[in-house]
């Protein structure tokens, strides 16, 4: 992984951040996830940013913080492409919160 990073870190866009988060992902290392896709999104020039945001929200849904997730979904649905996705992750954090204030 580490010729991935060194890459990304070289790179001019953030699409090897988003590329090396994915592996993380792959390993359920959340905090790794989103330290790469941080990075991305910071770096900028992505080919596709709505995906980015995306992955960041399943990586902060995924470390228990939903709303920094919800934070990231909200973004990522401004993009066509992961509208759909995102919109039912929000409704899902949503629901969630709402059951966890009623119990």
């Amino acid at each position: 992984m580490e010729p991935l990073a060194e890459a990304a870190r070289m790179s001019d866009n953030g699409d090897l951040y988003v590329k090396l988060a994915q592996v993380h992902l792959e390993r359920e290392d959340w905090s790794k996830a989103r330290e790469a896709l941080e990075a991305a999104v910071d770096k900028g020039d992505l080919t596709d940013p709505g995906n980015a945001h995306l992955l960041l929200g399943v990586s902060h849904y995924n470390s228990g913080k939903l709303s920094a997730a919800e934070r990231s979904f909200l973004e990522a649905s401004n993009h066509d492409r992961q509208r759909k996705s995102a919109k039912r992750w929000i409704k899902h954090i949503r629901q969630e919160q709402k059951y966890k204030r009623a119990s």
